[in-house]
């Protein structure tokens, strides 16, 4: 029989499983928003592109620590703050994809292989 503990690993792994899945939605999510800001021709156009990709990096960050992949967290946090920075700059433009693009690229490295949860 299956004790209180192991029941609350099963279902905890469960959950890690399901972020695990969830990791490369995430990224086409920050890939697609890079595209829109590539393409943005105003400030609220390449905001809104900033929003997408620091909403994408920020549930990364925070399913990271929490589900057992701390790499993913610690890499997805420099995207989630540049995006947020920049999104926060008087006239942020086309041209902020070139800054975050080494942030992307570094997170983009670790989410390739995330490999198993370290609880």
């Amino acid at each position: 029989m299956e004790t209180p503990e192991e029941a609350l690993k099963r279902q905890y792994m469960a959950l890690c499983q399901e972020f695990a899945m969830s990791i490369a939605p995430k990224m086409a999510e920050i890939e697609t928003g890079l595209q829109h800001l590539r393409a943005a021709t105003g400030v609220e156009a390449a905001r809104a592109a900033l929003k997408e990709v620091e909403a994408a990096a920020h549930r990364l960050a925070g399913g990271g620590s929490t589900f057992g992949y701390p790499a993913i967290s610690r890499a997805a946090v420099p995207v989630d703050s540049g995006a947020r920075k920049l999104g926060k700059s008087a006239s942020p433009s086309s041209a902020a994809a070139d800054q975050l693009l080494p942030l992307v690229e570094a997170l983009r490295a670790v989410t390739a292989n995330p490999g198993e949860p370290q609880i």
